[in-house]
Order: C-alpha cells, then sequence, then structure tokens
C-alpha cells in the first residue's frame, strides 16, 4: 500500500506485495517493508500504530480514526480495478467448476446425502450469473487497519482480495437474519 503515494524506503515490491495492496492508489497506506515471502506466506515488518480495534472489545480508537480509516477504504474502493481477481472474484466457468468439484467430493466421501447436495447445488445456480466486477477484500476486519492517532499507517492481509462480482460484494455485505 501507499500513502500520498510514498513507498519506504527498504519496500521490496514483490508480485504477490503489489497486488494485495493496490499499491498505485493514491492513498492506500504506507506499505511494511518485506522480510521474507515463501508462497503463500509473506512476512512484512510490524505496521506502526494500533489496530483500529478488536472484534467483540471496546475500541480505543477515536471517532476521526475511524472516519480516516472509512476514508482510506474507500480510495481503496473508488480507485480503479486491479487487473487480477481475487479469491471470491474467480471468473464463472472457475465457480461453477470448484462449485461441481466440491459437490461431488462432498456426495462420492458421504459427507452428505446426495438429495441434500443437488437441492443445494440447484438454489446456487441464481448466483452463477454474469456480473458487474468491483475491488472486494475478502477479509477486511477491525485487526487489519492500523492507526497512530487520528491517522491510517496501514492496512494488512490482502490475500483475498482482487476483483469480484458486485452483487457477491452485497451479498457478503448484507446482515445475517
Amino acid at each position: 500500500m501507499r500513502l500520498g503515494g510514498r513507498v519506504p524506503e527498504g519496500g521490496r515490491r514483490s508480485g504477490a506485495h503489489r497486488r494485495r495492496g493496490r499499491g498505485d492508489g493514491p492513498g492506500a497506506g504506507p506499505d511494511p517493508q518485506v522480510l521474507w515471502r515463501k508462497p503463500p506466506v509473506l512476512a512484512i515488518s510490524a505496521v506502526p500504530g494500533t489496530a483500529l480495534g478488536r472484534l467483540g472489545e471496546p475500541s480505543s480508537a477515536s471517532p476521526a480514526a475511524w472516519a480516516a480509516g472509512g476514508t482510506t477504504l474507500r480510495k481503496l474502493h473508488d480507485a480503479p480495478l486491479p487487473p487480477w481477481r481475487g479469491r471470491a472474484g474467480r471468473n464463472l466457468e472457475e465457480l461453477v467448476a470448484d462449485l461441481n468439484g466440491e459437490c461431488e467430493w462432498l456426495v462420492t466421501n458421504g459427507v452428505l446425502p446426495s438429495d441434500l447436495v443437488t437441492c443445494n447445488r440447484q438454489v446456487a445456480e441464481a448466483a452463477l450469473r454474469p456480473w458487474t466486477p468491483a475491488f472486494t477484500r475478502g477479509d477486511l476486519q477491525v485487526t487489519h487497519v492500523f492507526v497512530d492517532g487520528d491517522e491510517v499507517t496501514g492496512i494488512i492481509d490482502w490475500s483475498e482480495a482482487g476483483q469480484c462480482s458486485s452483487s457477491g460484494l452485497r451479498q457478503r455485505a448484507a446482515p445475517s437474519t
């Protein structure tokens, strides 16, 4: 990631490292230094600041820090789409192939009855349609957004980021009932 177009000195830019932060976009946050990379693992230096919050705990971050986090994330989502697809953004053919393989595995290994798998596979057909690409980040949570005072200092864990269905984004963002 970059903040104001700046990449800290010593920040090596491997392909996977570049991908995870959409580093060419404005105001995304500073890049931590890559300490080592052994796919699928990427070790980075410590990100300055503290996490915006922790799930299930009160946040000590100021309202201005939360607003800065929102502003930074909006800049990321408003930037041009990256050329790669995230794990959630596989193309339609890949999704169908993965779904068929998973359904077959569930039945072949006796995990679920075939009639249940068939019924749910038919329900899944509703989601298997053309979509408008949008930028998504499958694992965004408050512990991944770092702030120092009221400034965002970094956003970590971009392993699932990339293009995805905008309808899928709405579905994932919808509250469960």
